[in-house]
């Protein structure tokens, strides 16, 4: 549990980044946007998998 949630913050720091870039260049930012909502996407998968698979293990 540990190591996703250093995980999911790692990806949300560079976030923060990629906002902050977005802010500055207008032409990057429905790329940027496309990229933090699939990030996003992915963390929310993650935690689903890993609930489905701590309840199959009993935890």
């Amino acid at each position: 549990m540990a190591a996703a949630f250093l995980s999911m913050l790692d990806i949300r720091c560079s976030q923060v980044a990629e906002i902050g870039e977005a802010l500055w260049r207008p032409e990057l930012r429905s790329a940027i946007c496309l990229t933090a909502a699939a990030a996003y996407a992915g963390m929310a998968g993650g935690c689903l998998l890993s609930g489905h698979i701590d309840r199959q293990n009993g935890r």
